[in-house]
């Protein structure tokens, strides 16, 4: 009996694991979600803004907010890292830009909607800022987890018996770059004309 409420209390508490593991998985991908549909929203705002020094910091600052998204996206285990980022940041940013996109709609000119707009420039250039700190904030959790792992591995291998020190041939770098970024320029030609032919398809449709 004893043995079998044993068995009993261990398959409890893996099924509450995979539990609130599955959860857990759930509540990460609405965040990224939310987080995409924030972005989502100021880039169709952003198009619709007629004052172009607003338009184009707004644009500088989607180009880092992409950044960040595309890296979330590829490690889902720092989006609780991104937490401010999306539920503060890209939020306000989203609530401020709609606040003066219905202002600017008024078409209406005077002292203070000047100062409005220069307010909103002032705030898309500290929020530049932040998502810039909120980026390197995330990529450092990352970056600690390597440095941590790498300084494991070389203690290892210090501890290790073997021959004298290798070093890369510094003689065969130069050719080893020049083939690298000519290989590279080849590729992106490609991917280029791909586009180009894959638009005049849809074109001539």
């Amino acid at each position: 009996a004893k043995k079998n409420q044993k068995k009993k209390k261990k398959t409890n508490f893996m099924e509450g694991f995979a539990k609130r593991s599955s959860e857990a998985k759930d509540s990460l991908k609405e965040s990224l979600k939310k987080a995409k549909k924030d972005y989502k929203i100021l880039q169709d705002l952003n198009s619709q803004i007629a004052d172009e020094e607003v338009a184009w910091r707004l644009t500088i600052l989607q180009q880092v907010a992409e950044k960040i998204l595309q890296y979330l996206e590829q490690n889902p285990e720092r989006i609780p890292v991104a937490e401010e980022f999306i539920e503060i940041y890209q939020d306000k940013a989203v609530g401020l830009i709609q606040q003066y996109l219905a202002l600017e709609k008024v078409q209406y000119s005077c002292s203070e909607m000047d100062e409005t707009k220069a307010c909103i420039n002032r705030t898309l250039s500290s929020l530049l800022a932040t998502y810039k700190t909120e980026f390197k904030r995330i990529l450092d959790y990352q970056l600690m987890d390597l440095n941590a792992e790498l300084d494991v591995f070389q203690s290892f291998m210090k501890e290790q018996p073997h021959e004298e020190e290798n070093t890369f041939p510094e003689e065969l770098k130069e050719n080893f770059f020049h083939k690298r970024r000519t290989e590279k320029k080849k590729s992106s030609s490609k991917e280029n004309y791909a586009a180009l032919f894959l638009r005049e398809i849809k074109f001539n449709k």
